[in-house]
């Protein structure tokens, strides 16, 4: 008796496994549910820094109410994107990678010579003063593969590097002083 119920027992759970294992198609279980993909991973280090391409500017507002004051500069210094650590990828490439996976906006250089201007508000009687800059930000850098059992993989450190992320921007302060130091 015992045997016998083992033996229907056993032809059951066959009958009930043998669907399952045939709808699963060969290929799939070949492949994985996740097919081999190689992408990259882009990471933020940091805050946005300000720096200087121009000499700072003063105006003095000599009207008893705030007024807004034009000021035009010309950069003196070159900046650029640039890598720091490492650097597998050209800094297009690198530029490339962190525009697809982040909000910015990334230059590759800045030039001296180019003429930028800017309004800046400044309390009657006060001085203002008004400097053109870029923001720079460093991003780290890493290619990756996903493999068929959905695992990921570290396969390259692409390098780290320092980009432009804003242009043009400009650092600022007003004061009754003589001068004062522009914040961005």
């Amino acid at each position: 008796m015992r045997s016998r119920s083992r033996g229907i027992l056993a032809g059951a759970l066959g009958c009930l496994l043998l669907p399952v294992t045939l709808a699963v198609p060969a290929h799939a279980t070949e492949q994985g549910p996740c097919g081999p993909e190689t992408y990259y991973k882009v990471a933020a280090l940091g805050s946005t820094t300000f720096a200087a391409v121009a000499s700072p500017a003063g105006k003095y507002n000599d009207s008893p109410s705030t007024a807004n004051l034009s000021y035009t500069l010309t950069t003196t210094k070159t900046s650029s994107s640039s890598v720091e650590v490492g650097g597998t990828l050209t800094i297009g490439g690198a530029i490339a990678k962190v525009e697809a996976s982040t909000s910015f906006d990334v230059t590759s250089s800045v030039s001296s010579g180019k003429s930028v201007t800017d309004t800046l508000p400044v309390p009657g009687h006060y001085r203002g003063f008004d400097q053109p800059g870029v923001l720079r930000r460093r991003f780290h850098i890493t290619k990756w593969h996903t493999l068929t059992n959905c695992s990921e993989s570290q396969i390259e450190d692409s390098g780290t590097y320092n980009m432009i992320v804003g242009w043009p921007f400009f650092a600022s302060c007003v004061t009754t002083a003589p001068s004062c130091t522009p914040r961005y």
